[in-house]
């Protein structure tokens, strides 16, 4: 295996959303918390919906570490990426929401200026690793 920009690209980002995953599943209260702040699901799809994201994100990032399904892997993080940038500017823009939730409360994570250019810089390196991927890897 040759190891060149892309690839390299492609393992740091594969470990930026396992971590982010693994955060969020080992606390999935706090998270549903913040999923919640946001007001846009029901109560009752609430926890599942967190779960699904934190299962997904853990899941996509240990596909893009070991090169398997990488297309299907992109597709999916930079979908959710994209829906999540969406709605933290606009939640951003009305001041509603204080915490992300991008990163656990181990790291932090205020829904501010820096967290919508690391979402920008994020869905910019998943579409970077795309364009550069034949087929699937």
């Amino acid at each position: 295996m040759r190891l060149n920009f892309v690839t390299i690209l492609r393992y740091l980002l594969g470990l930026v959303f396992v971590f982010s995953g693994f955060v969020k599943i080992i606390d999935l209260g706090w998270f549903s918390g913040v999923v919640s702040s946001y007001g846009v699901l029901p109560d009752f799809l609430v926890l599942p919906f967190s779960f699904l994201v934190s299962f997904l994100e853990f899941v996509f990032g240990l596909m893009l570490l070991f090169g398997i399904g990488v297309v299907y892997a992109l597709f999916g993080l930079i979908f959710m990426v994209f829906g999540f940038t969406i709605l933290s500017f606009s939640r951003f823009v009305l001041g509603e929401v204080s915490d992300c939730g991008c990163f656990g409360r181990f790291v932090g994570g205020r829904n501010d200026i820096f967290h919508l250019f690391l979402n920008l810089f994020l869905i910019s390196g998943l579409i970077f690793v795309k364009l550069k991927t034949n087929g699937g890897e």
